[in-house]
């Protein structure tokens, strides 16, 4: 956790660092020298202040995990598109309206989530996220589901909770390996007879929606 404004330059040097995790409530930029980073692989940037990050982030090659929280005005970089290596990557926060290419272009990602994203509405290239495992979506107050979600068949863990999300599509019922499915806080009125053929969900959250109707289809998992 830092007080500072700006972080400096000579953070560039660490050449061996692997994990790096900053936390600047008035931070207001980072330095183009983190790109020279070459051995990261964990980078953790809680940004309250910072408009963007330097595009020389995506020299980070060997970067596997990302966990990003900037102001809803916040921009991402389009050198996040170099890291190929990206596993696991959090998003908080940030200008998105539709999902970032980088994303659907990570052929390694397995773990992706996106939260308080104000101004996301559109997730439909999610579906060629088709290696995710987890997925979550919440307190992204415009957004749907697509049926696109139908694609992600090794995902076991979606949660789509406090969104204001209304239907549930059919293609839900293609997740074949779900094991967790949160649809929590949102505006849910009925579930999809589709959801029966989820023969291996462990735990489904459908708390603080209207009165939902459960799928008779239920009764068989």
């Amino acid at each position: 956790s830092l007080n500072l404004e700006n972080i400096p330059s000579v953070l560039g040097n660490l050449k061996n660092l692997k994990t790096l995790s900053i936390y600047g409530p008035k931070l207001r930029a980072i330095p183009d020298s983190i790109g020279n980073l070459s051995n990261l692989e964990n980078l953790s940037l809680s940004l309250y202040s910072a408009e963007t990050l330097p595009e020389e982030i995506g020299n980070l090659s060997n970067l596997k995990v990302l966990w990003l929280k900037l102001p809803d005005s916040g921009k991402l970089p389009k050198g996040l598109e170099r890291l190929h290596e990206i596993e696991v990557l959090t998003l908080r926060g940030s200008d998105i309206e539709t999902l970032p290419r980088f994303i659907e272009q990570s052929s390694k990602l397995r773990s992706l989530s996106l939260g308080w994203c104000n101004q996301l509405k559109n997730i439909k290239t999610i579906g060629k996220c088709q290696d995710l495992d987890s997925l979550s979506v919440s307190q992204c107050k415009g957004i749907h589901l697509p049926d696109e979600i139908g694609n992600l068949a090794k995902l076991r863990y979606l949660d789509i909770g406090g969104n204001v999300i209304e239907l549930i599509p059919e293609s839900v019922g293609k997740l074949s390996k779900l094991e967790y499915l949160d649809l929590s806080l949102n505006e849910i009125i009925y579930l999809p007879e589709s959801m029966g053929s989820l023969n291996k969900l462990e735990e489904l959250d459908v708390t603080c929606n209207w009165e939902v109707v459960l799928p008779k289809s239920l009764k068989d998992l």
